[in-house]
């Protein structure tokens, strides 16, 4: 077991905080190429992050969205 630590936990996110932190992160990313992203660097990795974060929250909160 090296590399675990042994001391008790304290304040773990639920996976509800999680998930909230998932879709928070997802849109400001989603804000930032739509405010900020300039060059063309930028607007693909912009691309990039959203459809990965996008992929992430589907399997973390599988529930259909509108």
């Amino acid at each position: 077991m090296s590399g675990l630590d042994a001391r008790p936990l304290h304040r773990v996110k639920g996976r509800p905080a999680l998930v909230r932190s998932l879709r928070s992160l997802l849109i400001r990313v989603h804000r930032f190429g739509k405010g900020r992203a300039r060059t063309h660097e930028d607007v693909l990795w912009t691309a990039r992050t959203v459809d990965v974060l996008s992929a992430a929250l589907d399997v973390a909160d599988p529930r259909p969205r509108p």
